[in-house]
């Protein structure tokens, strides 16, 4: 996970997840992206997907990405209160800030 700011802000971020070749990166402006097993074809053959975050207004349908170290009593309180009983556990914050 790499990224630069200016003047403190965030003007884009790379993460990298090795055990399923998947690179994430963003530039401010120019949207997210993914590019899944890139390892395994040429620089031009690769496939490059743009990637949105998707808005909801029901949050029954919020998907907690929860931590395998940090979940508690508080994390189980949002959940309960917000009606949201969908969890994945990743271990990685950047991975987090991507999915």
């Amino acid at each position: 996970m790499i990224g630069l700011c200016v003047d403190g802000r965030p003007h884009m971020g790379v993460v990298y997840v090795p055990g399923v070749d998947e690179l994430f990166f963003a530039v401010k402006g120019q949207g997210a992206y993914k590019i899944k097993d890139g390892l395994n074809q040429e620089p031009d053959a690769r496939i490059i997907t743009q990637i949105h975050a998707q808005p909801i207004t029901d949050t029954t349908q919020i998907i907690n990405l929860g931590s395998r170290s940090h979940y508690d009593a508080r994390v189980e309180t949002v959940l309960q209160k917000l009606n949201s009983d969908k969890q994945v556990i990743v271990g990685s914050f950047g991975i987090k800030v991507c999915l």
